[in-house]
Order: structure tokens, then sequence, then C-alpha cells
């Protein structure tokens, strides 16, 4: 798994679940969905691919945390958006 091959939509994710994480709430499908105002059975399908691609992992109460690469790419999408907001508000 390359960290190039993410997908737009894997992207989105990745940084919803880094946001998440740095405002201290818990990473979960749940609360993924409600981020992003979409169904549980679409973010648990998508929460499965980050899982297949080597993103993120789940424990068996379904809880999600960053595998090394995982973090490191959700931390690259966010860093680039923060750079294109202050640019194009500076």
């Amino acid at each position: 798994m390359s960290s190039e091959g993410a997908t737009v939509a894997e992207e989105e994710y990745l940084q919803i679940l880094f946001w998440l994480q740095e405002a201290g709430l818990p990473m979960t499908g749940a609360n993924v969905a409600r981020a992003m105002q979409l169904s549980p059975p679409t973010v648990h399908e998508m929460i499965g691919r980050l899982e297949h691609d080597g993103y993120i992992t789940r424990d068996r109460e379904r809880a999600i945390a960053f595998t090394p690469s995982g973090a490191e790419h959700a931390e690259g999408i966010v860093r680039r958006h923060r750079l294109i907001e202050r640019f194009l508000t500076d």
C-alpha cells in the first residue's frame, strides 16, 4: 500500500478521523457518521476499506486507531488543507 493510493473519499474520512483524535473525541464509526452527516452503513463500508488499505485498525469494541502510515497520511492531508486555507485567507 502506498500513501499516494488513497482516494479523495478515503482522504476525507482520514481527515475527519484526525480531527476527532485532535479534539479528544472517540474515533468511532458513529462519530464519523455524525461529523460527515452520512448513514452508519455508508461509513461502515468506508471504514472497512480504510482498514483493508492499512490506514487504520479496529479493536474488539470497534474503536478506530491510526496505523503509523495512516497517522502520517492523515496528518499530511490536514496540514495541506490548513496551508491552502491560510494561503486563501492571508
